[in-house]
């Protein structure tokens, strides 16, 4: 039997990655944006951006717009790496973990460090084209920047789920 034909890994795909997700012990949905590079087959790095435009956490106690199912905007922006399968255009599924560290941000309460750890797969759909599904632990300790922040101020751990699609830019 003679062997197929060579799997071909490109070492430096650059891709667009673009998400829905919510979390729960924290009631809001988001987008996420984010570029990744490779630089070594298997390993990937880049950055997030995070968004939930309304945001509603339990026990904020000492509020006074607690009462308010719509508390501010959540935005996170993280530097990240995943470690998983090599591209390889032949392939038609990506399997990946990872890490995130960075900012986050809660509109009228302050900002703070924040770092999630996900896992994930790619399953592809086009050429360029993968279906994103990605469980995802993530933490922040949202530092009170003024009085009327104290409320919401304090450290939150969700756990999320985002699905998405990503489009390579570069093979």
């Amino acid at each position: 039997m003679a062997p197929g034909p060579p799997v071909h890994h490109d070492p430096h795909p650059l891709f667009l990655v673009a998400t829905l997700g919510g979390e729960i012990w924290a009631d809001y949905a988001a987008v996420k944006l984010a570029l990744f590079a490779t630089a070594y087959p298997g390993i990937s790095v880049g950055g997030t951006i995070f968004i939930a435009p309304w945001t509603g956490f339990d026990g904020c106690a000492g509020a006074d717009d607690c009462s308010d199912p719509l508390q501010p905007v959540l935005l996170r922006w993280t530097a990240d790496v995943r470690l998983g399968t090599p591209y390889a255009e032949d392939r038609h599924a990506l399997a990946w973990m990872g890490i995130g560290t960075g900012l986050a941000y809660l509109g009228g309460t302050g900002v703070g460090p924040t770092a999630s750890v996900a896992i994930g797969g790619d399953i592809r759909v086009g050429p360029s084209w993968w279906l994103e599904l990605s469980p995802r632990l993530a933490w922040e300790d949202i530092l009170a920047g003024n009085p009327t922040g104290l409320g919401l101020a304090g450290s939150y751990v969700t756990l999320g789920l985002d699905l998405g699609l990503r489009g390579d830019l570069a093979h």
